[in-house]
């Protein structure tokens, strides 16, 4: 049985989970515009395996888009970093 969690709220611009843990950190090119690069970072969802951890845009990681607790993980990951 699938013992992962819903999502914490579902809207047009798509569905809002709990952030675990960020991993990794890495400049992409966006699909949309390749000549633009954006930082992401590499997502552990809470109560997901690590096989569904995502790279995300900075941007998908903060209010509105994201749950509340998302950008204290990416804070915390860059307080590790240095």
């Amino acid at each position: 049985a699938d013992t992962r969690p819903p999502p914490l709220a579902r809207s047009a611009r798509g569905d809002t989970y709990h952030v675990e843990a960020i991993l990794d950190a890495a400049r992409m090119q966006l699909t949309r515009a390749p000549w633009h690069f954006v930082q992401h970072y590499l997502v552990k969802w809470v109560g997901y395996p690590m096989s569904d951890c995502t790279w995300e845009p900075h941007f998908n990681l903060k209010p509105p888009h994201a749950a509340p607790d998302a950008w204290e993980c990416v804070e915390a990951f860059l307080r590790r970093q240095r």
